[in-house]
Formats: structure tokens, sequence, C-alpha cells
């Protein structure tokens, strides 16, 4: 429940971790988790902290740098962006954009990745690419836009499963979920003055 509200909290609206008293917090989950967790199943446990702190990657924002991924009034990612996220591509691992609800009904909810199938056919499964810029465009295109939702959207990297295909289209597709336990980055996205930023890690 303690991970439920803290994940509800920051997810939903987008908060990142700014202050002492955030930082804090986090470092009371991470224990309140394993506390919970410690006598009963330990995969589970581990599995929980693991999702909880790729979220905590996502919002920390104290060290980290903001790229900007469209300009104001930009409807495409710049040049230099693009390059950025070419930088970030691993070998081995497939990428995704997600919505800020999409999100919250999997990885905030501590649930495998699927499509809602709301932007595609149900037949198609959930989508990802081999290419950072690609995932990044999708989500950020039309209605998505954060500069228009005012909600964040991300960027999701994965370790590449054997239950999934490369279509004809050059999209990796499968109608399985995916497991949290093959995620291994997420870049949160939002919009500030008129612009798309990308709040970058350790990468």
């Amino acid at each position: 429940m303690f991970l439920k509200k803290l994940s509800e909290k920051y997810v939903a609206t987008g908060e990142t971790f700014t202050n002492k008293e955030s930082v804090f917090e986090v470092i009371g989950a991470v224990h309140a988790i394993k506390a919970a967790h410690s006598q009963t199943d330990y995969s589970t446990g581990m599995q929980s902290m693991r999702t909880f702190l790729s979220m905590v990657l996502a919002k920390y924002s104290v060290s980290s740098s903001s790229i900007v991924l469209r300009p104001k009034d930009w409807n495409a990612t710049s040049d230099e962006a693009v390059a950025w996220l070419s930088k970030i591509k691993k070998s081995g691992h497939l990428y995704r954009g997600m919505t800020s609800q999409e999100y919250a009904a999997t990885i905030g909810a501590h649930k495998p990745i699927k499509s809602t199938g709301l932007h595609s056919f149900k037949s198609e499964g959930t989508c990802f690419s081999d290419d950072p810029a690609d995932a990044e465009s999708y989500v950020n295109y039309g209605k998505d836009d954060p500069r228009k939702t005012n909600l964040p959207t991300y960027l999701i990297e994965i370790k590449k499963p054997d239950n999934i295909a490369r279509d004809r289209d050059g999209y990796y597709k499968t109608t399985d979920s995916i497991d949290l336990n093959r995620v291994t980055n997420i870049w949160i996205m939002q919009a500030k003055d008129g612009a798309i930023l990308l709040k970058s890690n350790s990468n």
C-alpha cells in the first residue's frame, strides 16, 4: 500500500524528486518494500524494488540534465536531439514511447507492459523499435504531445525478449506481455515553455 500511494503520487502527477524530503521518502519506500517481503517472497520483494527504483530514476531531476527534444513551436525532433537519442541506443535492446496513461496502467501499477490498443490494431500487439528516436517521435506526436496534454510521456528501454519478432514495417511486435524485469531504462519527457524536454540520467 505504501508503494502504491507513492507511485500514484509521483507517476500520475509527473512530480519530480527535487528536495531532501522526497529523497528520504524514496529511501523509506525501499526499506518498506524490503521489510514487507523479506519474510515472505524474496523474488516479489526484489521485483517491487526494481520497479520502484526505475521510477525513481525516471523522476530524479536533481543531478539530471535536460535534452530539448522539440524546441518551442517545433512538431519535429531537432537534429541535436536525434543525435543524442542515437547515442543511447543499445544492441540487444528495444524502445517504446508511452503515454502517461499507459505508463500508469503498466509500469506505474507494477504490471507487465502491454499495449492498450488505443493507437494501433489489436492484432499488432505491443510494438517496439530498435531506434529510440522512432519511439520518441511516435509518442510525442499529435494529441499525445505533452504540450497539449500537460502530462508527461515516457521513453522505455527493454532487453529484447525471445518472443518478439521484427515485422515487415520494421517494428518489433508481440501479443505477449513484457515482464518488468526486462525494463533497463526509463526517461521522462515533459513540456516546458512551449518545448518538449527529456530528463537524461547517467547515460
